[in-house]
């Protein structure tokens, strides 16, 4: 409900300048897109390059190279849904570099603000896009190493503390799983 009220605040503002620099309100929804389909952050989200978007035998993918990792040496690797790659494959044609290159972290901090404010969404930040889409994933039944490895956290305990916050509905879930089906115990 809260996204829906930013994406449709975001499609009626028109682009604008500032500084030399062209913002785009349908480039910025496609920023927060990507975050809430990827679980990436909002300052790895801006450095995206084009050169990073790859197709492979089993669909689309980002492929961060190593420099732009944690656990250098290592490329992270995320594959991307529908909604995702079509956030990051733009009307206009391709041009070496950084595909969000207008957008600086303070421009877009700016921006979010502004139109989440314009929307009257309140205490919704973008980093929460992320914690969103791992969520909703765990929700799904996604396994946890799978959301770990997603969001390019350094171990599974970092994931589980953050998101150990489980629904009610998969406690029962797990309540059932669990019942053993030898027979009665009388």
């Amino acid at each position: 409900e809260e996204l829906s009220a930013i994406q449709a605040t975001a499609a009626k503002r028109t682009p604008y300048k500032i500084l030399e620099r062209a913002y785009d309100p349908g480039e910025f929804w496609r920023i927060a897109q990507v975050a809430l389909h990827t679980g990436l952050r909002e300052a790895k989200i801006l450095e995206i390059d084009r050169s990073w978007i790859r197709q492979r035998d089993d669909g689309w993918w980002l492929i961060l190279p190593p420099s732009r990792t944690r656990l250098k040496g290592t490329p992270r690797e995320i594959p991307l849904n529908s909604v995702a790659h079509r956030a990051l494959r733009p009307e206009v044609a391709a041009i070496e570099g950084p595909l969000f290159a207008n957008w600086s972290a303070d421009a877009f901090g700016h921006q979010w603000h502004r139109t989440c404010k314009a929307a009257k969404v309140q205490d919704l930040h973008f980093h929460d896009l992320r914690h969103t889409m791992a969520s909703l994933a765990l929700q799904a039944g996604v396994h946890p190493k799978v959301v770990q490895e997603q969001l390019g956290h350094s171990g599974i305990e970092i994931t589980m503390d953050i998101y150990s916050h489980v629904p009610q509905s998969m406690k029962q879930d797990a309540a059932d799983a669990a019942i053993w089906t030898g027979g009665d115990i009388t």
